[in-house]
């Protein structure tokens, strides 16, 4: 819009990756997993060189466990994690 300050929304979405993805400590070995993440924003573009924005992220990932506590073979076991995240950001237009 031609104000001094505008409105503006984004959404964002794709897929998110794992780093190091085997941990092995205390008998126990963990996998992860990348899954599906999304992100909205909301903000306000002030004059021509500033944004002020606020959002939310959310992330998936998979976590696959072995455990050998009390004997070989105790448990396994798959946890799905959804990560929240609060956004909260000013920005440089230039």
């Amino acid at each position: 819009f031609p104000r001094n300050i505008t409105p503006y929304f984004t959404f964002g979405a794709g897929w998110a990756f794992t780093g190091n993805t085997i941990n092995e400590r205390w008998d126990r070995t963990d996998t992860w997993k990348g899954g599906w993440l999304m992100q909205a924003e909301i903000g306000y573009r002030i004059g021509n060189n500033l944004t002020v924005h606020g959002g939310l992220r959310l992330q998936q990932k998979t976590r696959e466990w072995t455990s050998n506590w009390g004997g070989p073979d105790a448990g396994t076991g798959i946890d799905q994690v959804i990560h929240k995240r609060l956004l909260l950001g000013i920005g440089l237009l230039l």
